[in-house]
């Protein structure tokens, strides 16, 4: 990774330094507005999403920031041909996937490149002992998830196989986010599956092949900014945001450095079960999303945190609100800024009502990029900070369990790709039966035992909600038992130590 931790100028040359500053100044480069290339090889124009993605990598083009891992163990009969084939034929299909990203005359493109087989590689670990195969495993699954891409040549999706017995397996798939997101993942797997198993079948998958493409998503987003179809969004915002603060400071261990440098880690927590199907069952009794419940709870925790009243919480969406996009494989997630205000006189139930309201509210303007909401809202720029929204929340599936092959069972592995895109991201993951929750923080601000107290605290307040939801959020403890314990017993010692005067 580029060092940029530090001063902008160093190691960098003019050409970069230029584009730091447009960077600081919210100015990315305008792209033309081009017309679908239609199979023939003409360049296509960038969505704002893509943009900033190409942005970002000419300041630090060796930064894994953007990649998408998903990594699983596979037990049973895999058959790597059929595997190999699948991906391949996924390539040929998804031309984003092919595609290839360059600087342009004036502004970066994006290049149709020639389909070209996916490089599994396969790595044999079946003669190590045990006990050095994982760690092994691991450290290879760790190189692969943090290799970064070149936007100018590379596959936008690569794997590594490794073979631990005959029928246990370890694949890595990684994508650059600058051609997909978690939907697109998705609808690869099910692609993937499908021509998995007809290789296997000896017959050709047949699949309904999408209206529009991916191009056409870029094209459509440019040609609406335009034509002025986001200065109804951009009122909206502008009025709704008038009062947040435009930095979300959550008592950081560390002085936060003078230039972002994007290094991270990740934390996670597994809560019971019974946890998980009661905060499930809280969402449908109030008829609410489990999202809202959830959300509402890490604004609780943030407002315990930083004692503000006015909190900025973003949200990432598909942003596919066109039904011909279902199947389109790319990058076209947007960025939700909620406005949230966790008033501690009122109930959690009252809560999760003015945070439904909020969502809502903000899914009814979803359209506008959140590049553009930037850009309208001017926040004051930093190079230590990213505008407006410095801590996220999200709810997804188990990646991993997404791909289903026959014969074979998947168990998801974990990935760090040491990296944090925010001060912190938290993300509720669902699995078969419980939630996880996976802390990913910026490791230049925030110590490792910061975020796992407070990991600890996001499940207190999840227990707490559960069990007295109607009463007031000044109410909730946020301290899990055992902190609760040592701090009665300090206060114990602190009268025995001090008794009062008779």
């Amino acid at each position: 990774m580029a060092d940029l931790t530090r001063k902008p100028e160093a190691n960098l040359s003019n050409a970069k330094r230029a584009l730091f500053a447009q960077w600081c100044r919210g100015q990315p480069p305008a792209p033309r507005n081009l017309s679908r290339r239609g199979g023939n090889g003409a360049p296509a124009t960038l969505s704002f999403g893509q943009q900033q993605l190409w942005f970002f990598n000419q300041l630090q083009p060796e930064s894994p920031l953007y990649n998408i891992p998903v990594a699983m163990e596979l037990s049973g009969s895999l058959e790597v041909p059929a595997l190999q084939n699948a991906l391949d034929t996924l390539v040929v299909r998804h031309e984003i996937l092919r595609s290839h990203f360059s600087g342009g005359d004036p502004e970066p493109v994006q290049l149709l490149g020639t389909p070209s087989a996916v490089s599994l590689g396969l790595v044999d670990l079946r003669n190590w002992p045990e006990a050095d195969q994982r760690t092994k495993m691991r450290r290879l699954i760790d190189e692969e998830v943090r290799r970064p891409f070149d936007l100018g040549h590379d596959l936008m999706i690569r794997a590594r196989l490794l073979q631990l017995s005959d029928r246990e397996w370890a694949l890595v798939l990684v994508m650059h986010h600058i051609a997909s997101d978690i939907w697109s993942w998705r609808v690869l797997c099910r692609e993937l599956a499908e021509l998995y198993e007809a290789y296997l079948s000896k017959r050709t998958a047949v699949f309904a092949e999408p209206p529009l493409a991916y191009a056409d998503f870029a094209t459509m987003q440019l040609e609406a900014w335009q034509n002025g179809s986001f200065q109804g969004h951009i009122d909206y915002w502008r009025k709704k945001l008038s009062n947040f603060p435009p930095v979300l400071a959550l008592a950081f261990d560390y002085p936060r450095p003078s230039v972002q440098s994007f290094q991270g880690a990740c934390e996670c927590l597994r809560i019971s079960p019974n946890l998980s199907a009661a905060l499930d069952d809280l969402s449908r009794g109030e008829g609410v999303t489990l999202f809202m419940v959830l959300l509402s709870v890490f604004q609780v925790l943030v407002q315990r945190y930083t004692r503000l009243e006015h909190i900025l919480i973003g949200t990432p969406t598909a942003g596919r609100t066109r039904v011909e996009f279902e199947g389109v494989v790319g990058n076209f997630v947007n960025t939700l800024a909620l406005p949230l205000n966790p008033a501690r006189n009122i109930s959690f139930l009252e809560l999760l009502r003015r945070t439904r309201d909020v969502v809502l509210e903000a899914l009814a303007h979803q359209e506008l990029p959140f590049e553009k909401l930037v850009e309208a809202m001017r926040p004051e720029r930093s190079a230590n900070r990213l505008p407006l929204v410095q801590v996220m929340f999200a709810l997804q599936d188990e990646l991993a369990l997404n791909l289903r092959l026959p014969s074979v069972s998947v168990t998801p592995l974990g990935v760090d790709t040491g990296t944090a895109k925010f001060d912190l991201t938290m993300t509720a993951v669902e699995s078969a039966d419980r939630l996880n929750f996976c802390a990913e923080y910026n490791s230049e601000l925030f110590r490792k035992s910061t975020i796992r107290r407070m990991l600890g605290h996001f499940e207190q307040l999840c227990q707490e909600v559960v069990a007295q939801p109607d009463g007031p959020l000044s109410d909730l403890r946020l301290l899990t038992p055992p902190e609760q314990e040592a701090l009665l017993i300090d206060w114990t010692n602190t009268k025995a130590e001090y008794p009062r005067n008779k």
